[in-house]
């Protein structure tokens, strides 16, 4: 007997529901998430957390849920959200609904007829919708982007040319367009060094793999959470409180993060003020360039911080609208948003007296992190 039925988008929103019995909790959506990104590996897809049995099947990104209290044959479970998967198409044609819709409408043809490919600044440009009923009134969605570029890179001194075996993850899969299966590591595009090919590494530093991917996969591919809010004090006075929370577990942390943002141009007497309390951070404000400055020397996974930026703008300003995007440099050691593992290096020598050192470590780097 099942007792909720869930189908979950990739960042984990609700998209389809249905409580049969009402005898589960409402957030074990929330907890099923939380149980996968604890991990780094892929989690089983059938587990059990306070007495509330989860079976979960994977397909084009969707996650396909079902929970129970009772004893349910596990096999009939997973065979119905299979069943289910094949009913759900991953993409449907937009249909036009009433004249009502003009904006929606308009939007879906113009999305229809963009090309394929386009310009990686055109993430920043927003689409501007103009109702006829309100001439003058703009109305503005951004297309918003998510990516990962990584590599593998090796530095080998080693002598003579010996045969190295590198193996990676199990579940792997490349180029599967979201549909690699429950709990694997999926790659969107990958190309390797030439060495690969003859298994005769070069001499120093060299890059053996790059990967690409270029979709949300999981929730834990999202470090950092950035939530900023904005008040007015008074008339003429706006306070922006900005919260950072890191999404990773509290084994890992963030080294030399900086977040950055830009307040009005028009805006003057701008203040800035940490939290209570607030150790191994600073802050800085240039009024040159209106720019805020802060560091978080450390910043322990799970664990969120906040700052708060007062200042002041003239009348008939939109302080909303003229905010800076807020951005953010960071590395977390031995941290791998992509989930892709080196299993083992091994070293093909037949000389048993050859025994040279190695060691394997991983590093996620932000190259480019935004909230607008």
């Amino acid at each position: 007997m099942i007792s909720q039925l869930f189908i979950l988008a990739p960042n984990g929103h609700t998209i389809v529901n249905k409580d049969y019995r009402g005898d589960v909790p409402k957030d074990s959506p929330e907890i099923f998430l939380r149980k996968l990104v604890e991990k780094s590996e892929g989690e089983a897809p059938i587990f059990n957390v306070d007495g509330v049995n989860y079976m979960c099947v994977r397909k084009n990104g969707l996650f396909f849920l079902a929970t129970t209290l009772h004893n349910v044959p596990p096999a009939f479970v997973i065979e119905l959200l299979t069943q289910l998967t094949k009913v759900c198409r991953p993409f449907n044609e937009p249909a036009p609904v009433s004249s009502g819709a003009t904006a929606t409408a308009r939007m879906m043809t113009s999305l229809k007829a963009a090309p394929k490919t386009m310009s990686s600044k055109a993430v920043h440009k927003p689409i501007a919708l103009r109702s006829d009923d309100r001439r003058g009134e703009k109305n503005e969605i951004f297309v918003r982007t998510f990516s990962i570029d990584g590599s593998i890179q090796m530095k080998s001194y080693l002598s003579g040319s010996p045969e190295l075996h590198l193996a990676l993850n199990d579940e792997l899969a490349i180029a599967s367009a979201g549909k690699g299966g429950y709990g694997m590591v999926e790659l969107d595009n990958v190309n390797f060094h030439e060495c690969v090919l003859v298994l005769e590494p070069p001499h120093g530093e060299f890059v053996l793999m790059n990967f690409h991917i270029g979709s949300l996969r999981h929730d834990g591919q999202i470090p950092f959470r950035l939530t900023p809010i904005m008040t007015a004090v008074t008339d003429y006075k706006q306070e922006l409180r900005l919260q950072v929370e890191a999404a990773f577990p509290d084994k890992y942390h963030g080294a030399n993060v900086k977040v950055q943002f830009t307040v009005p141009k028009s805006s003057t007497g701008a203040s800035v003020e940490l939290e209570p309390g607030a150790k191994g951070q600073t802050s800085e404000y240039d009024d040159s360039t209106k720019t805020v400055t802060w560091v978080i020397r450390k910043f322990v996974g799970t664990a969120s911080h906040s700052i708060s930026c007062k200042f002041v703008v003239g009348a008939g300003s939109n302080p909303r609208k003229e905010m800076g995007p807020i951005s953010m440099t960071f590395e977390i050691p031995m941290y791998n948003v992509s989930r892709l593992q080196v299993q083992h290096l091994k070293i093909v020598e037949r000389n048993k007296s050859y025994n040279p050192h190695r060691w394997v470590r991983c590093l996620t780097h932000a190259d480019s992190y935004v909230c607008r």
